[in-house]
């Protein structure tokens, strides 16, 4: 018995390996993550901002000294009164 195998051979051809990425492609791709989570820090920050705003404007209170924020409490430093003169902060 000369003859080969009865059952055929089966070959798989792996393919080619993936090409390597340049200098330039690594470059742009560290680019555009960086930018990526420079751009996503912004919107959080700006959104974390608005909600601080907005809730401040809501609950205007001072809880330490319980004035109001539409209190205004003059600091004397209008070019009106003469130079080292005191100013009173007035009793609410």
């Amino acid at each position: 018995m000369l003859f080969g195998p009865s059952s055929p051979i089966i070959v798989n051809i792996a393919p080619p390996a993936p090409k390597a990425m340049s200098f330039g492609e690594v470059l742009l791709s560290a680019a555009g993550f960086t930018l990526t989570i420079l751009i996503g820090a912004a919107l959080l920050g700006l959104v974390l901002g608005a909600l601080f705003i907005g809730y401040h404007k809501l609950r205007p209170r001072n809880r330490f000294n319980g004035q109001t924020a539409d209190r205004d409490i003059p600091l004397g430093l209008g070019a009106s009164r003469g130079v080292g003169s005191q100013s009173r902060i007035p009793n609410p």
